[in-house]
């Protein structure tokens, strides 16, 4: 009866006990909006802010410190990067050697989206146009952390998110 008892508990404790569920049995979705706390660590620095993906090649970076950039507003569309603070804006990534730190981790984000299927363990290592990436997923299979070219962003508070589409297109008029 002992014995019984014993392989039991063995059972249950190994049942229980067992090492975080594999959020890569399958091809992770990538493909979804979001928005996360981000910190960045570039060239012995670091910048925080909020990093958003609202879509397939569109990225912004509002980023809240260091004080002296608080306020600047980095965004990511389609190949091109634009910076704007204070009512002025100008571009970026105007050639091959000039690569924004956005860039490189949205287009490693994108190439791992598009391969997928090469996540192991929770984490893709990759070579895009950029050079080396490696892309971390948390447990619930969003971005933890990116790391490109150099720059490596840590992403908490992440938030999924989901576009509301309206009931109707009508147009009320109250007088």
């Amino acid at each position: 009866m002992k014995k019984i008892l014993c392989c039991a508990a063995a059972a249950v404790t190994m049942l229980f006990s067992g090492c975080a569920a594999d959020i890569t049995g399958g091809k992770p979705e990538l493909d979804r909006t979001f928005s996360a706390e981000a910190s960045i660590a570039i060239g012995g620095e670091t910048v925080a802010g909020t990093l958003s993906r609202s879509g397939d090649n569109c990225w912004s970076l509002e980023v809240t410190a260091p004080y002296t950039l608080e306020g600047l507003t980095v965004a990511y569309n389609n190949g091109e990067t634009t910076f704007s603070m204070l009512g002025f804006e100008c571009t970026a990534d105007f050639s091959d050697s000039a690569v924004s730190a956005l860039k490189l981790l949205a287009e490693a984000y994108e190439s791992a989206a598009d391969n997928a299927g090469g996540f192991e363990n929770g984490t893709l290592e990759y070579t895009n146009e950029n050079g080396a990436f490696t892309v971390t997923l948390d447990e619930k299979g969003m971005p933890a952390a990116i790391n490109a070219g150099g720059v490596t962003v840590r992403l908490s508070a992440l938030t999924e998110n989901t576009v509301q589409k309206s009931e109707s297109d009508e147009l009320i008029l109250l007088e």
